[in-house]
């Protein structure tokens, strides 16, 4: 049985983690597999994964200051 008492909120981590996937997994791949012509090519890259994890630490503190368990008390007569 369901406890109506307890309200969940709900969580998107899905942000967060789709960032560092690109930041610290896609970005160096991609990087690898192209074969760079240059310094240019490796500092955009480390530009673009930089700028991931910051956009990633972003939605995780916009997404952790939401309670993850709020419980609902009766008054009490």
């Amino acid at each position: 049985m369901t406890n109506t008492q307890q309200k969940y909120a709900d969580t998107r981590y899905a942000a967060t983690v789709g960032l560092l996937v690109l930041g610290l997994i896609f970005s160096p791949v991609v990087l690898a597999v192209s074969r760079p012509l240059g310094g240019a090519a490796v500092s955009l890259a480390a530009v673009f994964s930089a700028i991931c994890v910051v956009l990633a630490w972003f939605a995780w503190a916009k997404d952790s200051r939401r309670s993850r368990l709020s419980v609902v008390t009766q008054p009490t007569r």
